[in-house]
């Protein structure tokens, strides 16, 4: 069973309104996610992570996800890159401003070995920034985990 089918059966699985850990691992590839609730049409993502579990490097080309990843809502942007073994960083932009809240989605892809992509509010009285959970269809978070699984073994 591919690891995407691993992870939608969990999915399926998963108890409605409650928080969930999901996880599995195919090959040298383990994805990971958190929901902070769950139900038949959508969920809260708290978090998503996708790891090379033997030190190699994940195939993934941060230009390759600004192009395919257009249906969160708001469109990803490389912000910050530190080289082919160093950091990239990828946020909504512009973020999604309601009133006095800025929220965005931001994603890092770790030394090309790791990615994780988390949803952020940001108070800008503060100046701080907390993890906020990400409301997705059920649907869309399907292809999120599909299309990051296929692009992180650069097929």
């Amino acid at each position: 069973m591919s690891l995407t089918k691993r992870i939608n059966e969990q999915l399926q699985k998963a108890p409605p309104d409650q928080a969930v850990a999901i996880g599995a691992a195919e090959g040298k590839l383990r994805l990971e996610l958190k929901l902070a609730d769950s139900s038949r049409l959508g969920c809260l993502l708290d978090r998503l992570h996708l790891e090379h579990t033997e030190g190699g490097q994940l195939a993934v080309d941060p230009a390759q996800i600004v192009e395919r990843m257009t249906y969160l809502g708001e469109r990803l942007e490389i912000i910050e890159t530190e080289g082919e073994k160093g950091m990239t960083i990828l946020r909504s932009t512009p973020p999604r401003v309601d009133g006095e809240v800025i929220s965005f989605y931001e994603m890092v892809l770790e030394e090309s070995t790791r990615l994780s992509l988390v949803r952020y509010k940001y108070d800008p009285e503060t100046e701080e920034r907390t993890p906020m959970p990400a409301p997705l269809t059920r649907d869309t978070l399907e292809r999120l985990i599909s299309d990051l699984i296929e692009l992180g073994r650069g097929k």
